[in-house]
Parts: C-alpha cells; sequence; structure tokens
C-alpha cells in the first residue's frame, strides 16, 4: 500500500512509536483543511442555516460557524438549536459576508477602513482573536500619528476598554500632554454616557507628567467642561492627598473670615514639624479684594496656623517623594487647583511654571479661597564621562547628593553624551582604550532610576563620541561628534514608535563636542570644534538650528561673542544661556544670553569658576552649574532676576571632573 501513495500524502502520514514493539500509531493529518471547508462555502449542499443582516440574507453550515464564531456556537446550543433562519443585528451585509467566509476559510483582510466595523462586529459574535487583532491594527495606526487619529470620529467612537488598552501601549511613545487631550476629547464625545468613566479614564494618565497650563486649561474652560464637573475627581487622581488639601483650604478660610477687619502686613508662616527631621511646611496665605467698602475688603495677606495632624499627614504621607512641600494659598473655595511640574515638557515650560502664580477669576464681591500643591521631587543626575560607575543625584531644593554604584560587568565608556527622556537616561557612543588603542562604539543605553544597571538599546548607526543629545517628541537625536577619524556634521533620529535609528538632514558644519538645546520645536546646535587643526578657527562661535517642520538645519546670522568648545546650555525663560567651555588652554567662566527670537546675543554675568565638559539644568527659574572645574566642587547657582552667580554649600563630591546628565 505505501507504494501507491502519492508523495503528498505520505507527508501528512505521521507514525509514532513508543516503548512498546507491537503498539504503533498513525497520525493522519489533512492536505488543505480549509481549502475543503472553502469548497463547501460554494456549495449549497448540507446548507441548514439563514442568516439575516443588513436587509441581505446568507446561506451557511450550522457546524462550522459555531466552530468559529462564538455567538452561533451558543445560539445553536440553545432553545434556538434547530431554528433554520437567524437574524443578527449588524446592519453592514459586506461586514457580516467576511465573517462567514473567515469561519470557512481561517482568513480575513482589514484595513483601517473596515477594521472599525470588524471590531464592532468581532464583539457581537464573540470571536476574541478576531477582536484582539484589530484592536492592535488600530493601536498601531494610533502610534504612528496619535495626534491625528485621535481627532477622528471613527476612533471617538471606540469604548473605554479600547481606549484602555490603546492608552497604557501607547504611554512609552506618545506624550502624557496628547494622551490626556485625547482621552478628555473621547469623554467629550459622548459625555452623557462616559462622564461616569472620567476617574477610571485619568487613572490611566499620569497626570504628574503635565504641565500647570494643561490642568488649567482642562479645569477651568468654563463651568460647563468636563474639568470643572470633574474637578475633585482630577484631584483625587493626581494626588491621593486630595481631602487633606481640602482640609487645608477650609481651615484657612475660617481663619481668613475670623481676620477680615485686619490690615497686618505680610506674614509668611514657617511650620516646623520636630518629627519630621526639622523639615518645614512653607506657606503663603494671600487675598484678593475686590469689594468697594472697607467692611468688604479682604486683608491680602493673613497669618494662618496648620493644624499640626494636617503637617504630620501631609509631611507623613508615603507618595511625597521630596523632603520639602510648599503650599501656595490663592484665594477661592470652590476651586482647588494642583499642578507639579511637567517632567516632559521644555526646560523653559518647567521653569516658566516654576515662577507662575496662579490667580483664580472670581465674581466681584466674594472673598475666595484655592490652593496650589506642588510638589518637588526632581533630581540632576550627574555622570562622570571618564568610567565612572557611579551614578550621581542632586536635589536642589534641599542641597543634598545621593549616589548609585553600577553592577560590575557594566562596559564603562569615556565621554558618551547623554539625555534625559520620560524620567529616563540615555546615554550614547562613546570610546574606550583597548590594547593601548583607542575604540569607538555605536552602543545606546538606557537607564531606570532605582536601578543599578544599565539596558542596551539598538545601537546608532554611526560609532561617535562628544556628540551632543537631546529628546524632541517622541524621538531622541544625536548630533556630531568624532567618529575616530574625524569630526562629523551627521545627525542620527531614534523613532521610539518604529524602533529604528536613521540619518537625518547633516549639520552645516561639523561639530565636535557642541552644546546641544531645544527650543520651541527646534534643535539648537551651538559651539563646538569645527576641524582637527592647531589655528584658533578650531572652535567654534557659531550656531545652527534644526526645523522640525522644514527637516532642515540653517545657520543663526548672530555669531556668539566668545568661541568655544565644550560648553553647555539651557532654556530658561525663553532665552539659551551658553555657560563656559574651552578654548585653549582655558576653560572659561563667560556666559552668553541668546534670544531665539530677536536672534540677538547678550553678555550675563561671568560663573566664579572656569568650567569645559560640565552640566548647566535649568529649574526652579534658575541655572545650576555642576562639574567641570578645577579644585574646589562647588555647585554655582545663576539666578536671573538679579544676574549674579552664586556657590551651594559644597560637598564632598568629586564635581571638578568632567561631567554630562540630565534633570529627571
Amino acid at each position: 500500500m505505501a507504494n501507491t501513495e502519492t508523495p503528498s500524502t505520505s507527508q501528512n502520514l505521521i507514525k509514532n512509536e513508543n516503548n512498546s514493539e507491537n503498539n504503533t500509531n498513525l497520525l493522519i493529518k489533512p492536505t488543505d483543511h480549509f481549502g475543503s471547508l472553502r469548497d463547501f462555502m460554494f456549495c449549497e449542499h448540507l446548507k441548514d442555516i439563514s442568516i439575516k443582516a443588513g436587509g441581505r440574507i446568507f446561506r451557511a453550515h450550522k457546524l462550522i460557524l459555531a466552530n468559529s464564531l462564538g455567538y452561533f456556537d451558543e445560539l445553536f446550543r440553545s432553545a434556538q438549536a434547530n431554528e433554520s433562519e437567524v437574524e443578527v443585528e449588524i446592519d453592514d451585509p459586506e461586514i457580516i459576508d467576511t465573517f462567514i467566509t473567515y469561519a470557512y476559510t481561517g482568513e480575513m483582510k482589514v484595513n483601517e477602513n473596515n477594521a472599525f466595523s470588524i471590531l464592532k462586529a468581532a464583539a457581537i459574535l464573540k470571536t476574541n482573536h478576531v477582536h484582539e487583532s484589530c484592536r492592535v491594527f488600530l493601536i498601531e495606526i494610533m502610534g504612528n500619528d496619535f495626534e491625528n487619529t485621535t481627532l477622528k470620529k471613527q476612533y471617538l467612537d471606540l469604548d473605554f476598554e479600547f481606549w484602555k488598552t490603546a492608552i497604557l501601549s501607547l504611554q512609552a511613545e506618545v506624550s502624557t500632554q496628547l494622551i490626556f487631550n485625547a482621552a478628555m476629547r473621547w469623554v467629550n464625545h459622548n459625555y452623557d454616557q462616559r462622564n461616569t468613566q472620567v476617574q477610571n479614564l485619568l487613572n490611566l494618565v499620569p497626570l504628574s507628567d503635565l504641565s500647570s497650563d494643561d490642568i488649567d486649561g482642562f479645569l477651568f474652560q468654563d463651568e460647563h467642561s468636563i474639568g470643572f464637573k470633574h474637578k475633585e475627581i482630577v484631584f483625587e487622581v493626581h494626588s491621593k492627598r486630595f481631602q487633606l488639601v481640602k482640609q487645608l483650604s477650609l481651615t484657612n478660610r475660617n481663619n481668613a473670615e475670623a481676620n477680615t477687619q485686619s490690615e497686618s502686613p505680610t506674614n509668611n508662616l514657617n511650620v516646623e514639624n520636630s518629627a519630621n527631621r526639622g523639615e518645614h511646611l512653607e506657606h503663603d496665605v494671600g487675598y484678593q479684594s475686590s469689594g468697594e467698602s472697607s467692611r468688604d475688603r479682604v486683608p491680602r495677606n493673613t497669618m494662618t496656623r496648620i493644624p499640626e495632624e494636617i503637617v504630620n499627614n501631609l509631611q507623613g504621607n508615603t507618595t511625597i517623594t521630596s523632603d520639602i512641600v510648599k503650599i501656595e494659598l490663592l484665594i477661592n473655595d470652590d476651586v482647588i487647583r494642583e499642578n507639579s511640574l511637567d517632567q516632559n515638557s521644555s526646560e523653559s515650560e518647567a521653569n516658566d511654571y516654576s515662577n507662575k502664580a496662579h490667580i483664580a477669576d472670581d465674581a466681584p464681591g466674594s472673598p475666595t479661597l484655592g490652593i496650589s500643591l506642588n510638589i518637588y521631587s526632581r533630581k540632576i543626575y550627574v555622570l562622570s564621562l571618564e568610567q565612572s560607575r557611579v551614578i550621581e543625584m542632586y536635589e536642589p531644593e534641599t542641597n543634598t547628593w545621593s549616589s548609585i554604584q553600577m553592577a560590575e560587568n557594566e562596559n564603562m565608556l569615556n565621554w558618551f553624551s547623554c539625555t534625559g527622556y520620560k524620567g529616563r537616561l540615555y546615554k550614547f557612543g562613546g570610546f574606550k582604550i583597548i590594547r593601548r588603542s583607542e575604540c569607538h562604539f555605536r552602543s545606546v543605553a538606557v537607564f531606570k532610576p532605582g536601578r543599578s544597571a544599565w539596558n542596551g538599546l539598538q545601537p546608532m548607526i554611526e560609532k561617535r563620541r562628544e556628540s551632543g543629545a537631546v529628546s524632541l517628541k517622541k524621538n531622541l537625536y544625536v548630533c556630531g561628534g568624532w567618529t575616530g577619524d574625524e569630526i562629523t556634521n551627521s545627525v542620527e533620529r531614534y523613532s521610539f514608535s518604529r524602533r529604528v535609528w536613521e540619518l537625518i538632514s547633516p549639520m552645516r558644519e561639523l561639530r565636535c563636542a557642541p552644546a546641544v538645546v531645544v527650543f520651541e520645536d527646534c534643535i539648537y546646535a551651538i559651539g563646538g570644534v569645527g576641524r582637527r587643526t592647531r589655528s584658533d578657527d578650531v572652535y567654534l562661535d557659531t550656531v545652527e538650528v534644526y526645523d522640525l517642520r522644514t527637516r532642515e538645519w540653517t545657520i543663526v546670522p548672530a555669531r556668539m561673542k566668545t568661541k568655544r568648545s565644550s560648553c553647555a546650555a539651557a532654556v530658561l525663560n525663553g532665552k539659551i544661556y551658553v555657560c563656559g567651555g574651552w578654548h585653549h588652554p582655558n576653560a572659561l567662566n563667560v556666559v552668553e544670553m541668546f534670544d531665539p527670537r530677536l536672534k540677538t546675543w547678550t553678555t550675563v554675568e561671568s560663573m566664579n569658576k572656569g568650567r569645559k565638559q560640565f552640566l548647566v539644568v535649568a529649574y526652579l527659574g534658575k541655572l545650576w552649574a555642576i562639574g567641570g572645574a578645577r579644585g574646589e566642587a562647588w555647585v554655582e547657582v545663576y539666578d536671573p532676576s538679579e544676574n549674579r552667580w552664586s556657590f551651594r554649600e559644597r560637598r564632598g563630591i568629586n564635581t571638578n571632573i568632567h561631567v554630562t546628565g540630565s534633570l529627571l
């Protein structure tokens, strides 16, 4: 009999033998199972059910439908098992035809045009595999252009479970601001039906990543806005301390009413709780009077007392990650605002926020009370460029340092570049000496605070060291550097959504060791070494800008007054500050300020120390300079309101080394 089998048939006969010599099993596999079923689809023989949907009637086999579509499996096991005709609540006949074909063939073609209808029908017909595949497909499309796709009605029509999955899937690739805006758009699209889902939706969004303007815009558009209607939910989600803050506001309102006749001068009260190591809860109380008579006038500043139990609860709450909580009391007893620094915004936005006063607009004649609760918990992460296995962390609010020791097996490189994105550090390239030769690398690694190791990512296209790195939108950018053979002007971009590196438009000039910053969707590459020569022209005084809209680099006509490489730069109050650097044979202390709108340079107060290859961070309305200086290890702080640099109290960290890092 074996001689009569065709090759195709014999390939599907599988003989299995066990330990018994007399027991042999033969498994016969079908050559084309779905091919056979496909033939049945076009054959009316044995079809025993008529399906009415969308004004059409489809004939099929009960057994085949029940095998693939859960809806029919349940139907044919019920009292309707003997029915010869059923009606399905699917309006589009093409869609029900697609599912019947799927039952016979095991295949279904999905595109963006039919995916929404198929997703809805899959839920009705209880085909979990199709339903999940469509969800993944649509979420991938959302991830490619989240801002625009979430404006489309088809996406806004989708249910909460879809949006829950989409938000959780795309949080690492899409900014919190865009997710927040889209989530609120989804609620507003069918508010009467969805208003009960506001809290569930907000639980998925890390509100602490949002800027104050986003929160304010959401809460205070008008009394009919989603935020206004659900302000308490927003704050309960945003901070588990909401009820404590509310209690605090009522306490201060009562104190204010008791002092309405007082004209006392400004008082700032520091409440010290000895149980918390002398930490301070600072609060400023202010009142805005809009009444005309002295009887109605409320004192603008009144000293108040915070109940000890509230102080203890606020400071003892485990969700507070900083030792200092600053509470600013305004007047509005119906509106309570809570804001936190936007960790994904630009440095200028973060610092604009930190100096911002939040004043509620209220009806004339009615004193109001409101609260802005700012929890500062950001740290400056400092990395040595010279093969150190330690990451230092500096907290500007408390002037304290801490450190993390990296694992011994870490491959430590010299002179890499670094940037921060979504609460993580990323480092790019670098070099090390191997057998007396410099070996350069394309490697990329990511560090998540709280861990003791770097995780490798997709390597860059080119080897490089002493480049400039920034994050913008959903991408990482690495600009210029030294390849081991030459200075380069190449620029690489890493897309989180596609997980690939690609070369984009190169810079106009060759640049090694430039300072690179982001301002208003543009990347600024500043200074650096232009070419390998001993002439003075090796140091650059030029700046060029990459515009996301044109995808091209252009040279800024105005040049810096000082040529420099290995400088540091940061954005503060809408201006770009370029600090220090190297111009052989000296480390520089010169600081210049660039106005991107006026395209002009201004020299401001110099640092107290010359610094090169160091870190400057804009935070809390000031500049913080760390590392890169010889001698004593001091952190310097620049206050733009006073145009003055000052030293912070020194700590025993070795900050006179070359460093990089980021604010997280």
